[in-house]
């Protein structure tokens, strides 16, 4: 079997996608940029790290040779496009024969979110490239409430600016099984999948679950996008992706966020796991 790579092996979705593969028995091709960050990841079965970087499209041909699966993710970034550009580019001339792209929901040329346009972008460049693919369009991520673990831990309270919104939120270990089977299964070439969690949840409803897992109040306390966004502003975050997700949130808030797909329990055959099942898994975290 030739190997599946993997990139942003060492970031939350890339590493799960490489724990999920290896389990299997896949052999996976980790591109990393610093291969002292991924030891865990070297220490699995069947994984090999390669040391590469989509903006030094130079390294790539390496990392591809071979390949013929291979599963794109980066981090938020003004550069995404081009960098997937490259990266399309060095697969093309590689012979790889199918991508599957971490996108998001609501990926759109025409978004009013840069982070929306530019997943809308590169979903175009890649649907023109002649290579198979598949678009994956995760929910927000129930891993976002680890950035709220310390006030959580700490003072039983967290701070978001999602009104009484509720939020389809997605476990990643559900968007790395859906990945899994599309690196690895006939049939997913073309599809463009919506990957929600099992039930849409508020935030009082999120503090609930927190409080009667962790057997203590955790309140949830509402902001407004504009102090959200100065809270972002305030811990270093840049300026473009403070205002894309406080923007985002403020959208959460309407309601529309709620709506529920149930394609995880479709491609991997079980259901998704739930919020209450995230927090007891992630228990540690926030107790």
């Amino acid at each position: 079997m030739k190997p599946i790579l993997v990139t942003g092996a060492t970031g939350t979705t890339g590493a799960e996608v490489v724990r999920q593969l290896a389990a299997r028995g896949v052999p996976v091709r980790a591109l990393v940029r610093d291969p002292a960050k991924a030891g865990a990841l070297a220490a699995l079965p069947g994984v090999t790290l390669v040391k590469a970087d989509l903006a030094e499209p130079q390294t790539l041909a390496a990392a591809l040779d071979g390949v013929e699966r291979a599963y794109l993710v980066t981090s938020p970034d003004p550069a995404q496009v081009a960098l997937h550009s490259a990266f399309f580019k060095a697969a093309k001339a590689a012979g790889v024969k199918h991508i599957v792209r971490h996108s998001g929901l609501g990926a759109d040329v025409n978004s009013p979110l840069g982070l929306g346009r530019w997943h809308g972008e590169s979903e175009r460049e890649l649907e023109a490239s002649g290579i198979a693919w598949t678009h994956l369009q995760p929910h927000l991520f129930m891993q976002f409430f680890h950035n709220h673990a310390a006030s959580i831990r700490d003072q039983g309270v967290f701070y978001a600016p999602l009104a009484d919104g509720a939020v389809s939120m997605v476990d990643v270990r559900d968007i790395a099984a859906a990945a899994v089977v599309a690196l690895t299964e006939p049939g997913h070439e073309g599809q463009r999948y919506a990957i929600t969690g099992p039930a849409a949840v508020s935030f009082a409803e999120a503090a609930a679950t927190l409080s009667a897992v962790l057997g203590k109040p955790v309140q949830y306390v509402a902001v407004t996008p504009d102090q959200a966004r100065e809270a972002m502003l305030g811990s270093g975050m840049p300026e473009w992706l403070a205002t894309d997700l406080a923007n985002m949130f403020a959208f959460f808030a309407t309601g529309q966020a709620a709506f529920v797909s149930p394609l995880v329990e479709q491609l991997t055959g079980k259901p998704g796991h739930s919020f209450a099942d995230f927090v007891r898994d992630h228990v540690a975290a926030f107790r």
